[in-house]
């Protein structure tokens, strides 16, 4: 644990007396005593592991005990007691003093999951992998890794056309078009003078220019940059980032009061044409004479970002371009602009790697084995991750790879071993197991989204009798994981119970129902029971820092034991689970916080043909939206006054709406637009 008692993990799990430990030399590798491996518990020698709970090794050998061993200050000797060369008869335990030979060549130590699972991290979460982003080499390769691993499991292809792979396509590039053009009082703005946005709407825009300070609404904090102006049919102006204001003294209150999109939001909202941004800091009101602003920030090429674009043209001008405009603004003359944004997108294939394991029909004695129930158990983890960072990241300023040891590298390298696990003895299993690696949960749960729509050739989701998935399972602390879904089925806190004892860690069942942003959503919204393995968040969560030297390997090995153990016993049940719908409020830990809240789950892949609108992947029991009869499969694109163009809208949308507000809400069904009525509950703020 850390010196100040927090972040405690178990490192052994050896069912064995393990006792005495001490830092060997460089502080990552323990020494302790332990009857390990002694059938009558009587030989205790002195063992060596890794902080991670790795590379277990044997050092001694000696008949009878040794123990309660400790290094001199220099590393070059090491004291330990024991009751070796006592003559018979005696029982007398002795010091003795040996020294430490560290660069001594000795047999490597037999691999154990702890290793494999680590091991596995470490390729997934190295730099060379680029973060394993969407669209980057590092993930085609991890992918290519991993279908690697399922061939030498001898687990059965169960992608496309008889391989592994399951491939779906991804927005992955933003082209901005020679049309693309900004004209001031008819005079043409230089071109590197100014960039759209990753998020910017293409089409043409003109009108008169309008000032609106930093383009910010937040009634809680008395701004309004919008009071007194009249956007409507205009091309707006706002400056970047955020004023000076006591709740905006953090950089993450600053982050979220300056997000670009949401200002475009409230332009748009407010009948704006388009948006111009431009980084012109307001001078403070105690700056000294010579007061400068501080160096712009550098245009840069945009970047597909967030869920569809939003509804206007957006650009980034260069602050020498804009502040003289600005400056005739300011002493009310007018003028004129004229935008014209031409792009296009590039995709490329993500994909899924899936694997099948049949149940074995007969043990390898003869012995019969139980029969094929029928239908499968998925076992599934995503492994990609941000790339270098950009719109999910933790460190916004950061552009080096987010490596993503923990997330979700300790998932897919966890789902590995438990295929290992259970390939070992089919035998035991009475259903199916797929096990499936998620491409695109970062970007929304695509992979696991097209999985659940576009099931491979030979599976339904019908079949699926539950969904295990495995989500950041790599720092295990107090030996103690949460498992969010556990309300998803009632039979799940009974068989939690008996595969975490099989396993010898504590699980902790979240009463909350299956949504949550990770891969078993689109399972439980397409009614299949989940259970999500999750050991905690933690400082390092969406930043370069997720590094592999952080894994707890031992406590990810046990998540492992846990999760084969309750895929067997899952498989066993001739009955289908009792699947409940969750009827509270969702779970706390979105970053996010609304003043109302709707009960949609928005599906992040979109409406068919990127068609604008937020597609759900389901609603709450008990909610607004299920009261006011939305349903799964609905396109939501207006709420009240707001257009819903996208998922970022609705969140925009929710904000800016009141508990115990009545609005209309228009989907469309079945190729036909239906009005609704929904009243606003109370929103949860998450941590």
């Amino acid at each position: 644990m850390d010196a100040d008692g927090s972040n405690a993990h178990q490192v052994t799990y050896l069912d064995a007396a393990s006792f005495g430990p001490a830092f060997m030399p460089a502080g990552k590798r323990i020494i302790f005593a332990s009857n390990y491996g002694d059938p009558k518990g009587r030989e205790f020698d002195l063992w060596a592991i890794d902080v991670a709970g790795t590379r277990l090794e044997r050092l001694t050998d000696a008949p009878g005990f040794d123990g309660f061993p400790l290094f001199s200050a220099d590393g070059k000797r090491l004291a330990f007691a024991s009751n070796r060369a006592t003559p018979p008869g005696q029982h007398d335990t002795n010091v003795f003093v040996a020294d430490w030979k560290a660069d001594a060549v000795t047999p490597a130590p037999a691999a154990t999951a702890a290793d494999r699972i680590l091991d596995d991290i470490r390729w997934l979460a190295d730099p060379a992998r680029e973060g394993r982003g969407i669209g980057t080499a590092g993930l085609e390769a991890a992918g290519a890794f991993i279908e690697a691993r399922f061939k030498e499991l001898a687990l059965l292809p169960a992608g496309d056309a008889g391989g592994y792979r399951q491939a779906f396509p991804v927005r992955t590039g933003l082209k901005v078009e020679a049309g693309t053009a900004l004209r001031i009082d008819k005079t043409a703005v230089a071109r590197d003078a100014f960039e759209p946005l990753g998020f910017s709407a293409a089409g043409k825009a003109a009108g008169p220019l309008v000032l609106a300070g930093y383009g910010l609404v937040d009634k809680e904090l008395g701004l309004d940059d919008y009071e007194g102006v009249d956007p409507r049919g205009k091309i707006v102006i706002v400056r970047r980032f955020v004023p000076e204001h006591a709740a905006l003294s953090t950089p993450e209150r600053q982050r979220r009061a300056g997000d670009l999109r949401q200002k475009a939001w409230l332009a748009r909202e407010r009948g704006a044409r388009a948006l111009l941004v431009v980084d012109l800091p307001a001078r403070p009101k105690d700056a000294p004479a010579d007061w400068k602003p501080p160096a712009e920030p550098p245009l840069s090429p945009p970047r597909p970002t967030g869920y569809g674009d939003a509804g206007i043209p957006v650009l980034m001008v260069k602050r020498a371009a804009l502040e003289p405009i600005v400056a005739k603004l300011e002493k009310k003359q007018r003028v004129a602009v004229q935008i014209e944004v031409a792009l296009s997108y590039s995709t490329k294939q993500a994909f899924n790697v899936v694997g099948r394991l049949h149940a074995s029909r007969a043990h390898q004695d003869g012995t019969p084995a139980p029969a094929n129930l029928g239908g499968v158990i998925v076992v599934g983890a995503h492994y990609d991750h941000l790339g270098l960072g950009e719109h999910h990241s933790l460190a916004p300023d950061s552009h080096a790879p987010h490596v993503g040891a923990d997330d979700n590298g300790s998932g897919t390298a966890t789902v590995l071993e438990i295929a290992r696990a259970l390939a070992a003895k089919p035998e035991a299993l009475a259903r199916d197991v797929v096990f499936v690696a998620f491409s695109g949960e970062e970007e929304g749960t695509l992979g696991s989204t097209h999985f659940t729509r576009t099931p491979p050739a030979g599976l339904k989701v019908a079949d699926v009798r539950a969904m295990i998935n495995l989500d950041m399972v790599g720092r295990l602390r107090d030996n103690r994981a949460t498992i969010l879904g556990a309300a998803s089925a009632a039979e799940w806190p009974d068989l939690l119970a008996e595969a975490c004892a099989d396993a010898r860690i504590t699980c902790k069942p979240s009463l909350e129902g299956g949504f949550g942003p990770s891969d078993q959503m689109p399972f439980y919204a397409a009614g299949v029971p989940v259970a999500h393995f999750f050991t905690g968040s933690h400082a390092d969560y969406h930043k370069p820092s997720d590094a592999a030297d952080r894994i707890n390997a031992a406590g990810a090995a046990q998540i492992g034991v846990a999760v084969a153990s309750l895929a067997t016993r899952v498989a066993a049940r001739p009955d289908r689970f009792t699947f409940q719908r969750m009827t509270g409020p969702p779970a706390e830990g979105d970053a996010r916080s609304f003043n109302a809240s709707l009960g949609t789950i928005p599906d992040y892949a979109g409406p068919p043909g990127g068609a604008p609108g937020v597609l759900l992947a389901g609603v709450r029991g008990g909610a607004p939206a299920e009261k006011g009869g939305l349903r799964r499969g609905d396109i939501l694109v207006k709420l009240g006054t707001h257009s819903i163009g996208g998922v970022e809208d609705l969140m925009y949308a929710l904000n800016a709406s009141k508990p115990g507000e009545t609005v209309t809400a228009v989907v469309k069904r079945d190729g036909k637009e239906l009005k609704l009525q929904v009243t606003f509950e109370e929103g949860r703020r998450g941590k």
